[in-house]
């Protein structure tokens, strides 16, 4: 076994400097120059627009004639102009969000409301007094039934939905048919 392995790495060894020979060979062969002289023309010629697409004789001739790498080549006075603009658009007034209360509490002894004021939180969120609102408005007032708040369109009151206490059970044994 021990002198099959010298044999083994001697033809990966020719192996290597074969394939490494004929790639550069053919990097040789089929690559163009891609390094032109220094008066050399930077403009390649025009090919002709056939007849099958009359309007192959644009932007297509002009990208194909100029050598966009060139040092000598200047900047185009425009660079892009849409044939087809977009009809201009006139902007939506933004939807005003109503604000909900929830509840009325406190939070280490100060007044906090639970309203849903802003559209981007799904839910509810608390505020205290002062606290600023989305869209503009701030918290004025914290009482026990309702929220004064400040909004652009004025000052506004927000009172808890007051609903009618459930009676307990009334606890009295099942009737027995």
């Amino acid at each position: 076994m021990r002198t099959t392995a010298p044999l083994l790495y001697s033809a990966a060894a020719a192996l290597l400097l074969v394939g490494l020979s004929a790639r550069i060979a053919a990097g040789r062969l089929w690559t163009p120059n891609l390094v032109a002289s220094p008066d050399a023309p930077t403009v390649a010629p025009v090919m002709p627009a056939t007849a099958a697409d009359p309007n192959a004789a644009g932007l297509a001739d002009i990208v194909a004639s100029t050598n966009p790498f060139s040092p000598r080549r200047t900047p185009p006075g425009v660079r892009f102009a849409d044939s087809n603009p977009a009809p201009p658009t006139v902007a939506a007034p933004p939807l005003r969000h109503i604000i909900h209360l929830f509840g009325i509490g406190t939070t280490g002894g100060r007044a906090t409301a639970l309203l849903d004021a802003d559209p981007r939180v799904p839910g509810a969120e608390i505020y205290q007094v002062g606290d600023a609102l989305p869209g503009g408005g701030r918290i004025v007032q914290i009482e026990d039934d309702h929220v004064v708040i400040d909004t652009p369109e004025g000052r506004q009151r927000l009172r808890m939905l007051t609903v009618a206490p459930i009676p307990p059970p009334t606890s009295s044994p099942p009737e027995d048919a």
